[in-house]
């Protein structure tokens, strides 16, 4: 190809891939291993009134075998006897002593509530000293208002006297009164200034004195504060010395109680000595504020003596009349502050108060607590007490349940029964299940021997079936109480070269959507429809007499519990009627079509039997989003195959073929996984190398993980491995190239030359580019939407409008094909989905997450923010802006695949033999948006649109039988239905911890078999007991009937074989009749002559065409076989006659002419032999 093409758009302005603003903060917990693992106690269960498995009348006890002991286990029991008996004495010295130490603890209680009442008084003083402060206060308050008012009522009558004397003055020498006047101002002037500076420095000074006094005051407060701190840590003491008193029971408490009372009496004195001594500093404070006030009158006294002296000088008097109205005034301002600053201590004192009473508070609750831990240690002394009388016979009732007749060993009971199924559920082998018991109870229980024997490796694989059972019924049990079923799952597959089916229900439960296994192994006699059908039907019929059987067990034995039997729904519960308007999903295939038709009829059926009307029932038909897509890549992969093998077809011819070159990208994929993955399991592979030659050579590039391409055949695969090839190849290339040159490595050089073949074409480049393209762009939205479709219910999206995704990539490839340059356009490819994500905002969250804010290591390992790249954001860039150069060179081939793939989509979609056709809206598809009523739309919403619980329960059982080897098919599908259930988990998480701080599983509800009382859990797991044989018949009855129903039809073929080669053989020795007539051409002049007379095209044709036939079926000649036509032109009749006289009449010659027909039977085995 040319490689030369224009050159490629620069990226967009503001743009850097791999390097965008995250929106979002990310947390990258380090995995710290399992941290501290909770424990519970777990006393053993009482044996039930009766657990044989045979009918047992309530008024006869069920007969136990007398045990003989040795005389080493009777002293075992008696030591245990004793021991347990010396353990409760001293239980009940503990209580004794908690006892003694309540009495000491209410002791404390009294104390403390003493120390409260004096604190309480002492608040009160305080608050009646604050009171009398504010009285006071006012008083003076008011006192100084007085005064003013009779200064400024003597400065008036002054001022009167002050008048009339200038007046006489004025009259009487005026200039030597004047003169003199001016003499006795000044000199009063001065004296006045020396007294008023004089008085300021008092005030000044006894204003120090009061805020002194305030500060007083406070550090009062702050004693009380002090006080009431003291109780709280008093308080705090107590709980931490309460602490200590359960952990050590010893004299420490009361060397403790004495100092805290040496310290409360210490404490306590202190604050009496403080509070007299400011009550002192108080009342020599009020002392010093009646003086102040003395002091106050007079100066009014002489303020009056001065104004009289001063009569000459009205301007200066007035001037002190306003100086004294401002210190009035400023005094005025400091007694209101005072007194606001007496109600903040007031509050304060309120607030020490209930502070107080919090405490207080505080320590009765600790006081219950002790008590209610006392209580505890005496439930546990007698629960021990108790368990000690399990000894000798009532230790054989916990663990075994019956004595037959015949005097065969006793069976295991319900406890044991359920802990080897748990165990079996949580994948542990059944030969490790004894030695696990074993030890776990060793190192939990060392001293106890509880262990006399423990369960054989035959019991232990019996309980495989017990646990198939118990799966069953606890399915059928969630199922049958729910009152409606929202969808019908179901799907095949082939084990074994078994065929079987399984059925899932979804049910709206009040903790959400959840999907419940029926039955994981449905075995069906004959491999069509119908058969299957009726098997899904026998399912549910088998399954709800496994809730009768529950039932009657519950009765037989608790016959007078009818609150238990109400709980377990009856049989007929479980039944197809509910389905009345829900959803059946299958995949796409024929078969899956029709057994989803017959379904929809059968439930149809029920529901009119039930009484239902046909507007009542509303059944839709659903198929699996999943393998529509992967349906629609098949077909691109193809059409892109086909594409380039027929561009490189002379190209390719010049390879050897031993290198195997070919298109096939997933081919490829698993050569490359064989070669550098570090997971294929592939003898000449080097992922160890290449890991290290990564880490030396390119040590801050990002490795993109490869997929498994090895171990799988999705069709989806073609697109989802194309990023990480593309991305990784220059390192690919670099290391072959080492590995094959500069190491000389021979021997193995077959599949590093086909990689490096492929990795160096630019055919294959273009072709993972555009397949990278169409896994970000489509195959990742689409997948997401259809594996969410269930929880979108907010957001007005359902498994209708999945249809609107179908429409939009319709009206998108219908545009590449006009324009194959919007394949290359990353705003156009990448906002195929807009409309959609603006809708729903957790689409619209997964791409931005996706493409914005996931995050991978290019070191392992690492914490740091700089060695961290946004992978899918690198992948974009890639493919729409390459700064590489054999990305670049491939914009001109990218363009016309893009096109071939397009119009692969375009025929998928409107093929109307295919299930995507019904969504299709352009077409009228009976399911697209254009032709659906909008309450059918919405009867979508909340819905599934994927079968992939139906295919994870088969890869779960495929599992099984690649772990276990030999594990039957109904045990492994079993383990798969408490797998996906979760019908017996404890919920483990909540004992496993990422960190202390983690907290999201604490509340987390347990599983359904422990959500049940536990009178029927006994009875469930003895009902599974009884009921595995019937169920393990069952299972063996079908399988064998649908092995013998395939040995029939072989049979049948067979016969039908034999009847084709006796009509051949009554065929081939007519035909040899007519070669020995008139009408069989014997030479080759004959042949001519007769050919050339005949002069119709026709009849010459039909003339060399039975020529042929005769030598092909009537002498077995294979090798004289010419084919009729080719390519849909058919050959003629010259072309026919030639290889008559070229091959047919030289065979002749040299075989001779056969007197009977050389026939036998078919024979398909191979003609080689060693």
């Amino acid at each position: 190809m040319d490689e030369s093409n224009p050159p490629n758009p620069p990226p967009k302005k503001g743009y850097f891939y791999g390097k965008r603003k995250r929106s979002r903060s990310h947390s990258r917990q380090v995995k710290k291993g399992l941290g501290n693992q909770k424990q519970q106690s777990q006393q053993p269960e009482p044996a039930p009134p009766s657990t044989s498995d045979e009918q047992v009348p309530p008024s006869e006890p069920i007969p136990i075998k007398s045990v003989s002991y040795s005389n080493t286990t009777k002293k075992q029991y008696a030591d245990m006897l004793a021991s347990c008996q010396l353990e409760l004495n001293d239980a009940l010295q503990e209580i004794k002593k908690k006892d003694k130490l309540i009495e000491k603890l209410n002791n404390k209680l009294n104390r403390l509530s003493s120390a409260t009442e004096l604190a309480r008084d002492k608040a009160r003083e305080a608050k009646v000293y604050a009171k009398t402060v504010e009285q006071d206060s006012k008083k003076t308050t008011k006192k100084l208002k007085e005064e003013v008012a009779k200064a400024e009522k003597k400065l008036a009558q002054s001022q009167v006297i002050i008048d009339a004397e200038v007046d006489r003055v004025r009259t009487i020498e005026v200039g030597r009164r004047e003169r003199a006047a001016r003499v006795i101002t000044q000199q009063m002037e001065k004296k006045l200034k020396r007294e008023r500076m004089q008085i300021q420095s008092e005030m000044k000074a006894k204003e120090l004195e009061y805020q002194a006094a305030l500060k007083d005051k406070d550090s009062h407060l702050k004693i009380v504060k002090n006080i009431a701190d003291a109780r709280l840590d008093v308080t705090a003491s107590l709980h931490s010395e309460n602490i200590q008193l359960k952990k050590s029971h010893s004299l420490a408490l009361d060397q403790k109680d004495i100092l805290h009372r040496q310290a409360m009496t210490e404490q306590r004195k202190k604050a009496a000595s403080i509070i007299e001594s400011k009550d002192l500093k108080l009342r020599q404070q009020k002392q010093d504020i009646d003086a102040y006030q003395d002091f106050a009158f007079d100066v009014a006294v002489e303020s009056q003596e001065i104004s009289k002296d001063a009569a000459k000088t009205k301007k200066d008097s007035l001037k002190k009349v306003a100086a004294a109205e401002a210190t009035a005034t400023k005094r005025l301002h400091k007694f209101k502050d005072a007194s606001e600053e007496i109600q903040s201590l007031k509050e304060e004192l309120e607030a020490a108060r209930d502070e107080m009473h919090v405490t207080i508070e505080a320590a009765h609750v600790e006081i219950r607590k002790l008590r209610e831990q006392l209580e505890r240690k005496q439930e546990e002394a007698d629960e021990f007490e108790a368990m000690a009388h399990l000894a000798g016979k009532e230790l054989e009732n916990f663990r075994y349940v019956k004595v037959t007749k015949t005097g065969k060993p006793k069976t295991w009971g319900p406890v044991v029964t359920q802990l080897v199924v748990e165990m079996l559920a949580n994948g542990t082998p059944p030969s490790a299940i004894s030695a696990n018991i074993l030890s776990v109870c060793k190192l939990l229980i060392p001293d106890a021997p509880i262990i006399d024997e423990l369960p054989s490796i035959r019991f232990v694989r019996s309980c495989r079936t017990v646990l198939l059972h118990l799966a069953k019924t606890l399915a059928a049990y969630e199922i049958a109480s729910q009152e409606v079923f929202q969808q019908l799952f179901t799907d095949g597959t082939t084990r074994r070269q078994t065929e079987f089916q399984n059925v899932i229900i979804g049910v709206l439960t009040p903790a959400g959507y959840r999907r419940v296994a029926l039955d994981g192994c449905i075995l069906s006699e004959e491999h069509n429809a119908e058969s299957v059908t009726t098997s899904i039907l026998v399912a549910f019929q088998r399954s709800g007499k496994l809730l009768d059987l529950w039932r009657s067990v519950t009765v037989e034995l608790y016959p007078d519990r009818q609150d238990l039997l109400d709980r377990i729904p009856p049989s007929s519960e479980l039944t197809l009627a509910k389905m009345a308007k829900g959803f059946t999903m299958t995949d796409t295939c024929n078969t899956a079509r029709r057994i989803q038709h017959l379904l929809h009829e059968e439930i149809k059926k029920i529901c009119k039997e039930k009484g239902m009307s046909d507007e009542d029932i509303e059944l839709h038909k659903s198929f699996c989003w999943q393998h529509l897509r992967n349906v629609w890549f098949g077909a691109v992969e193809l059409a892109l195959n086909n594409t380039l093998l027929n561009q490189l077809e002379e190209s390719m011819s010049a390879i050897p073929s031993i290198y195997r070159v070919n298109m096939d990208i997933v081919n490829l994929y698993r050569a490359a996984e064989k070669m550098v993955g570090g997971t294929a399991n592939y003898e000449k592979g080097d992922g160890k190398n290449f890991v290290h030659f990564k880490n030396e050579f390119h040590p801050t590039t990002f490795l993109y993980p490869l997929v498994r391409a090895c171990g799988g055949t999705r069709q989806d695969l073609c697109v989802e491995g194309a990023p990480s090839i593309l991305m990784n190849l220059p390192m690919y290339l670099q290391f072959l190239h080492w590995r094959m040159d500069a190491c000389g490595t021979s021997g193995d050089g077959i599949l590093a030359t086909n990689l490096y073949l492929n990795f160096k074409s630019s055919e294959v480049i273009a072709q993972l580019r555009v397949l990278s393209i169409l896994h970000i762009a489509i195959c990742m939205p689409v997948r997401w939407l259809a594996g969410k479709t269930e929880s979108l219910l907010d957001y007005d999206f359902g498994y209708y409008d999945m249809g609107k995704a179908l429409d939009i990539m319709e009206s998108a490839f219908m545009e590449i094909i006009d324009d194959p340059g919007k394949f290359l356009d990353e705003d156009f490819m990448m906002g195929l989905f807009s409309e959609i994500s603006d809708k729903v905002d957790p689409f619209k969250a997964y791409l931005e997450y996706m493409f914005e804010e996931k995050l991978g290591n290019v070191v392992e390992n690492t914490k740091s923010e700089d060695d961290k790249v946004l992978p899918y954001d690198l992948i974009r860039a890639a493919v729409f802006y390459p700064d590489r150069d054999d990305i670049r060179k491939t914009d001109d081939l990218c363009r016309e695949l893009a096109v071939t793939a397009a119009s692969a989509f375009l025929i998928e979609f409107r093929d109307e033999r295919k299930a995507t056709a019904q969504y299709l809206s352009s077409i009228g598809g009976e399911n697209s948006l254009a032709v659906i009523s909008e309450s059918k739309r919405k009867a979508g919403l909340g819905k599934e649109s994927s079968n992939s619980t139906s295919e994870s329960l088969h890869g779960t059982v495929t599992h099984l039988m690649k772990v276990s080897g030999t594990i039957r098919l109904d045990h492994a599908a079993g383990d798969g239905m408490l797998q996906t259930n979760g019908h017996v988990d404890r919920n483990v998480s909540q004992y496993i911890k990422k960190n202390r701080n983690d907290k999201s599983d604490e509340d987390e509800a347990p599983s359904l078999f422990f959500q049940l009382p536990e009178e029927l859990r006994i009875t469930a797991m003895i009902a599974a007991k009884r009921g595995a044989p019937t169920l393990r018949k069952e299972h063996d009855v079908a399988l064998k009937l649908q092995k013998e129903a395939d040995l029939r039809r072989k049979r049948v073929e067979h016969q039908k074989n034999l009847e084709n080669a006796k009509e051949e053989y009554i065929k081939a020795w007519d035909l040899i009749d007519i070669y020995h007539s008139e009408r069989g051409w014997k030479k080759l002049s004959q042949a001519m002559r007769v050919f050339n007379g005949i002069s119709s095209e026709p009849t010459r044709l039909k003339a060399v065409k039975e020529q042929i036939t005769i030598r092909v079926k009537g002498f077995g000649w294979k090798e004289a076989a010419h084919a009729w036509s080719k390519g849909g032109t058919a050959y003629d009749s010259l072309e026919l006659m030639k290889h008559f006289v070229d091959v047919i009449l030289p065979m002749e010659a040299k075989l001779g002419i056969p007197s009977e027909p050389d026939f036998k039977l078919q024979d398909n085995t191979t003609k080689y032999a060693l």
